[in-house]
């Protein structure tokens, strides 16, 4: 309901703008954006119902829609044709402009794919069961936390979400970017009065007690982008995901692990093991993540080096007597702040007091610190590995 009221109240106020009418498109017509809607229509009703019938809905306005387009295609350059005739003087200027520009334009992809055992597949509907099981695969961590693990820490935590915070996070999301499944852009979101941020503040706050985020925010649509190889091999294909925004503005760091005790080696398989892949699920991260570690001997040695190995673990390559250039450091800094001002009398509360401002770090302090990673490393090379302002 409340990304349906988000996008109608769009639509009233600024009206919906016809797209991919440029000098570039010039075959795109209202006769064929007419065709391309319903098309759009029946794929999303296929994605949501499943059914046979859904899906030969979808599969006849594609055709349909097809049809409209390739005729409007056979127009336009029939017209370009025509023009270059008439008019030979800048014929050869015509010519070479679209020369160029088609240049540009990249190849579709394949219309067949293989199978996982290699068959080549054809059909639709194979086709489509061929990439999501291949991003199922690719995307999807295969550890997830059990429903008692997820309790146990939603116990631990007791904190809220600020609309400050809110509030904070819509103001730094990118403008222009495509939406998600729900359809609402960056530019709803920061138009949001006072009432539509507190909505959405909490939308937050019943996510985060109850561990359950709405099915939107959760979902993704992945596009695949041919890389380089075989085309008719999903491999050859990296995919972007298209997030819903307001699940954008819900997220922040991975898990707190407490110590007790003095670590080594074996304490520190058992914090990787307890939360680095729960982290993983938590924050929805692909499977291309790479866990970053200094070169610390607990890090270093051959049982954790081998456990890593076992786990699959991809580690991140870290130079010796390098600078520490983790953005965690500055997590780790102004934690250490908050935590002082709160004057810990023991150790149970110097570990509660964590664990509360920890939970509080919000969204857009993780995304402000890896934004300026870049800048870190290069004022680290400008000086040669020595101190910087970071």
């Amino acid at each position: 309901m409340f990304s349906s009221s988000i996008v109608d109240a769009a639509t009233q106020s600024c009206g919906c703008k016809v797209s991919g009418a440029g000098p570039r498109t010039p075959w795109w017509t209202l006769e064929v954006r007419d065709a391309v809607k319903p098309k759009k229509e029946s794929y999303r009703a296929w994605l949501a119902q499943g059914t046979p019938e859904a899906a030969e809905a979808y599969l006849q306005a594609k055709r349909t829609a097809a049809r409209l387009i390739s005729e409007a295609k056979t127009r336009v350059w029939e017209e370009f044709g025509e023009a270059m005739e008439k008019d030979y003087r800048t014929a050869s200027e015509k010519f070479w402009q679209t020369v160029r520009r088609l240049r540009r334009v990249k190849q579709l992809s394949a219309n067949t794919v293989y199978s996982g055992g290699g068959e080549l597949l054809a059909s639709t509907g194979d086709i489509v069961g061929r990439w999501k099981e291949y991003f199922e695969d690719l995307l999807n961590p295969t550890d997830t936390p059990s429903i008692e693990e997820s309790e146990a820490e939603d116990s631990e935590v007791d904190s809220f979400i600020t609309q400050a915070e809110v509030t904070e996070v819509v103001q730094q999301l990118l403008g222009g970017k495509t939406p998600g499944v729900d359809e609402i852009r960056p530019e709803y979101l920061k138009s949001l009065d006072v009432v539509g941020l507190s909505w959405l503040t909490h939308l937050c706050n019943i996510a985060w007690r109850s561990g359950t985020v709405p099915l939107d925010w959760a979902t993704g649509v992945v596009v695949p982008l041919f890389k380089k190889g075989d085309r008719r091999v999903c491999s050859s294909y990296r995919g972007i995901t298209l997030l819903s925004l307001p699940g954008k503005v819900y997220s922040g760091p991975g898990r707190l692990a407490v110590i007790n005790g003095t670590m080594n080696s074996a304490v520190y398989q058992i914090i990787l093991k307890e939360n680095v892949r729960p982290s993983v699920c938590d924050l929805k991260l692909k499977r291309t993540w790479v866990l970053q570690q200094d070169n610390d001997p607990k890090h270093t040695s051959k049982s954790t080096s081998e456990w890593l190995k076992k786990n699959k673990m991809k580690t991140l390559e870290w130079p010796s007597q390098s600078p520490d250039l983790n953005p965690i450091e500055m997590l780790w800094h102004d934690l250490k702040k908050v935590v002082h001002a709160r004057k810990p009398s023991n150790v149970a509360e110097l570990q509660q007091f964590c664990k509360d401002e920890w939970a509080k770090i919000p969204p857009q302090c993780c995304n402000r610190l890896i934004a300026s990673y870049g800048k870190r490393l290069i004022a680290v090379v400008a000086a040669k590995g020595g101190p910087t302002s970071y």
